[in-house]
């Protein structure tokens, strides 16, 4: 009997090609470039914290998936809202090109990314639906994983491309010159991830329900299994951005990092996510996805408490378990959303869910500033500890933050049933 042919396969190809560069422009606007940049143009270090927590308030616009009809396809609006969103991403490199005075600049800055950050995640639930259409549901795991070892494996080159870039330039003294050729990579990867978009295969949707938003969003809230996973976003949410926000500061201003040893650490840390996203996937599709974000979680606490004793070698120890959390967050996060909640209610509950956890985030790193500014006015002293770092005293509030997700996970999400196929 001849084997029926898989109609997917080149659009599962095509879906980790766009993730990858997806991932290629993440690292030219997060973390530590998104800090050389806003420093570029002379924004503080507590300010670039909040900025790099525009990440988590872009979440909060996933509600408007909602408003999107169930039976619409999702490629055009995909298309068309990130080639306008990476456009966003592209011209954060060229403000500090441009002749401008510095508080218009920043405003300019400001405003790009956060509508950048906004129409990332204005298509977020739909296209994550559309991604699991085109995988067989106890394959999961190991999709997801292959799709981060392939961004992850990729970015490492390019990771060390771009710090080396960065570093010539200003080693020469053209740091303009080093903006402008990220620019036109930025501009080259919108293209690429367009074209990826453009030829994935997506099928009519099945579900043909045309309910009013209000219907649909009153749906999603009242869906018991949504409103029990919520408090696991919100701490893990929270955990994040009370921390990861104020660490590319960190390793450039206070530790003294080169971009070259900053990609040089990233990509130690893709290695790491690489040797161990696929087994934690199978773990999640063997045996369940909480006790993948388990060991995650564990290795979150551990991390942040070994940051929280400062310097350098504490920071890399701190990466290398940031690895294996995200290996095995970024994977469980989405997909236990999957095991627990029905399938006519999935889009509601990762809208709902993203979006309160992303406003939860946005408002950790807000909380967090202020202690940062205030850190930094007392000479990097705290009450009666003195020769601390702000992000030290975060890192301590941010374990006990995972280590309450955590307990909660084994506590409550355990006991969950999962939804039958």
């Amino acid at each position: 009997m001849k084997a029926q042919k898989d109609v997917y396969r080149s659009s599962r190809v095509l879906y980790i090609a766009s993730a990858t560069i997806e991932y290629f422009i993440s690292i030219l606007t997060g973390t530590a470039y998104l800090a050389k940049v806003a420093s570029s143009i002379g924004i503080s270090d507590g300010a670039i914290g909040v900025l790099s927590s525009f990440t988590a308030l872009g979440c909060a616009f996933q509600i408007l998936s909602l408003g999107m009809r169930a039976d619409r396809a999702v490629k055009p609006m995909a298309f068309t809202v990130n080639i306008l969103n990476q456009l966003c991403f592209t011209l954060l490199y060229v403000i500090p090109v441009v002749d401008l005075p510095k508080d218009h600049k920043t405003i300019l800055f400001t405003s790009l990314l956060l509508v950048g950050n906004v129409l990332l995640n204005i298509p977020f639930s739909p296209k994550a639906t559309w991604s699991k259409s085109l995988v067989d549901e106890n394959r999961r795991g190991i999709f997801a994983a292959s799709c981060e070892i392939t961004s992850l494996v990729g970015g490492m080159i390019f990771t060390l491309l771009s710090g080396r870039l960065i570093d010539t330039f200003e080693e020469n003294g053209n740091q303009t010159g080093a903006f402008t050729v990220c620019a036109v990579v930025l501009f080259v990867l919108t293209v690429s991830h367009a074209l990826c978009i453009l030829f994935i295969r997506e099928d009519k949707r099945s579900d043909k329900s045309n309910k009013p938003l209000v219907a649909r969003l009153k749906g999603a809230i009242t869906e018991r299994s949504t409103l029990l996973l919520l408090p696991l976003f919100i701490l893990w949410n929270a955990a994040q951005y009370l921390t990861i926000p104020f660490f590319g500061t960190y390793q450039i201003n206070d530790l003294g990092f080169t971009m070259t040893a900053v990609s040089l650490i990233s990509v130690g840390y893709a290695l790491i996510r690489c040797l161990v996203s696929a087994p934690l996937g199978m773990l999640g599709d063997r045996r369940s996805f909480v006790n993948s974000m388990s060991v995650s979680l564990i290795a979150m606490t551990a991390g942040l408490l070994i940051n929280s004793l400062g310097g350098k070698v504490c920071h890399i120890i701190f990466y290398v378990l940031y690895a294996v959390t995200l290996a095995g967050m970024n994977s469980g996060i989405m997909n236990i959303i999957f095991d627990y909640v029905p399938r006519d209610n999935r889009n509601g509950a990762v809208s709902i869910l993203y979006t309160v956890g992303g406003l939860v985030g946005f408002i950790s790193t807000l909380i967090a500033k202020p202690l940062v500014d205030y850190v930094q006015r007392s000479g990097n002293s705290f009450l009666f500890i003195n020769r601390v770092y702000a992000q030290q005293i975060l890192s301590v509030a941010g374990a006990i933050l995972t280590l309450a997700a955590l307990v909660y996970l084994n506590t409550v999400i355990k006991r969950m049933k999962k939804v039958e196929y």
